[in-house]
Formats: C-alpha cells, sequence, structure tokens
C-alpha cells in the first residue's frame, strides 16, 4: 500500500486506528507508534492527542512492523488490541 499524502514512497504495511483514553497504557501504545511510523505520521499523531483522547488511523511500514510488535511485547496482547486495531 501507498499513502500519497505524506509525500513518500513508503510503502505500508498497515493501518491501524488507534483509540486513545485516559489509560495509561495508551501513552505507551502511542510513543510505540510514533517509533514505528515515518515522521510525518509521528507529528500527526502528537498533534491529535495534544488535547485529549479520540481515534486516529495510523500507518506503519513494512519494515517497521516487527519494530512496533517488539516495543509492545512487555504489553499483553489483550491490553493493546483494546485500544490498537489493524484494518486492513
Amino acid at each position: 500500500m501507498k499513502v500519497n499524502n505524506i509525500n513518500s514512497t513508503t510503502n505500508f504495511g498497515a493501518i491501524f486506528k488507534f483509540t486513545k483514553t485516559a489509560d495509561s497504557v495508551c501513552d505507551i501504545i502511542e510513543d510505540a507508534l510514533k517509533k514505528s511510523t515515518v515522521p510525518a505520521e509521528a507529528e500527526k499523531i502528537s498533534k491529535k492527542f495534544q488535547i485529549g483522547g479520540g481515534s486516529l488511523y495510523v500507518y506503519v511500514p513494512d519494515e517497521n512492523l516487527q519494530k512496533l510488535l517488539n516495543n509492545l511485547k512487555y504489553i499483553t496482547r489483550s491490553a493493546y488490541a483494546e485500544f490498537l486495531t489493524r484494518v486492513d
């Protein structure tokens, strides 16, 4: 998949819908997503959640999917699956 609106030729391996709440695990998931995507997407995540919660679609490049899983490995799957849903 290629996403044209971020001025990049990066191919994305997955689209996740991230729903942020006041739960502390959300901050860990948000950080993992920022570290696993391209800078333009990380900036979009930061801007979206400066004022609170909500939902946002986040693109993760093919080569960073394993990095995302590694960043989340110490959180049980059920804990992050509640906030992070793969939509592709």
